[in-house]
């Protein structure tokens, strides 16, 4: 974020899981709202023959936005680059295989997918997100509306 002022107070979203094995942290600017993604994801790369990991076991990470419930899936994890469905949403993250199991991905949704310019304080952001792991091993949800506060 720009430090010009327009950058919004970060928190960590409520999972709607019983038993999470993810954080999800949300913070916004006037251009955007963010996501951010803390997950273990067990990825063992020797279960496989030639030790690829193929695209539809990764992890995805899907997020519903706007009012239209706009559905962003961004396939991660497995020590391979981010594929993300909508071309104006920004993906980057960190993961790996073996005993490097920790998945972090950070995520930006342009102002434009939530049917606005700009984001405002005091602006309602209503979110769905949805991370399953390597394989659908295991899932955390989260639901929530959030207001955009200004930070301090």
């Amino acid at each position: 974020m720009r430090d010009d002022g327009t950058k919004g107070l970060a928190s960590i979203a409520t999972p709607a899981s019983r038993f999470p094995l993810a954080d999800l942290y949300v913070c916004w600017s006037s251009e955007a709202f963010y996501l951010g993604l803390y997950a273990q994801d067990v990825v063992e790369e020797t279960c496989y023959r030639d030790k690829r990991v193929p695209e539809s076991d990764r992890a995805e990470w899907t997020v519903r936005v706007g009012k239209n419930r706009q559905i962003i899936r961004a396939r991660i994890g497995a020590g391979a680059p981010a594929a993300v469905n909508e071309p104006t949403v920004r993906v980057v993250h960190l993961s790996g295989v073996e005993l490097n199991t920790r998945c972090i991905a950070a995520m930006e949704l342009p102002a434009s997918l939530f049917g606005r310019s700009a984001f405002r304080q005091g602006d309602r952001v209503e979110v769905a997100s949805t991370f399953p792991t390597h394989c659908r091993a295991y899932r955390t949800d989260w639901r929530g509306t959030f207001t955009l506060q200004a930070s301090r």
